[in-house]
């Protein structure tokens, strides 16, 4: 386990290093913009078939759509507890 830690955090620091913060903080905004964007294009709308996702046309019945998007809706609650985490984590400087 102290590998672990050691392979995260600054040497002779017990933080983590500011790279992985970083990185971590871009991963979760990219993650949120992906999930919208894909809950948006996911919205029903006059049923066509065909939607296009990340620019390629992407054929789904409208009960598959549907169900896509109860799916992903479900997402955000683990994206906030996520996101309150690494938020308080900053913050405070401990888990």
């Amino acid at each position: 386990m102290s590998n672990f830690k050691n392979w995260f955090t600054s040497p002779g620091n017990n933080k983590i290093a500011p790279f992985y913060l970083t990185f971590l903080g871009i991963g979760l905004i990219s993650f949120a913009s992906i999930l919208i964007y894909i809950c948006y294009v996911l919205l029903p709308d006059n049923g066509q078939k065909c939607v296009y996702l990340f620019g390629h046309k992407v054929f789904i019945e409208k009960e598959s759509r549907l169900a896509l998007l109860v799916i992903l809706s479900g997402a955000p609650g683990s994206f906030i507890h996520t996101a309150t985490s690494f938020s308080r984590y900053i913050g405070h400087d401990k888990f």
